[in-house]
């Protein structure tokens, strides 16, 4: 998983295990993509609500598509 200028090309994950030494999440908790594009334990309050996956505990991730929910 990486983010660059648009255009560019880029690693992403669609579902399955991701393992990172950056991943520092709590063990079973979903897992949400936030309105900058960063992985959060926090769904946003407004906007769209996506749930991409769970923690494995420190240094990997499940990643795992939700329907997006649009909360207008």
């Amino acid at each position: 998983l990486q983010g660059g200028p648009s255009g560019s090309k880029v690693k992403v994950c669609t579902f399955g295990k991701v393992q990172d030494a950056f991943f520092n999440f709590p063990n079973g908790v979903n897992l949400f993509l936030a309105p900058n594009g960063e992985i959060t334990t926090t769904p946003p309050p407004t906007g769209f609500l996506l749930n991409i996956g769970h923690s494995m505990g420190a240094g990997a991730i499940f990643i795992n598509f939700k329907d997006i929910i649009n909360r207008r």
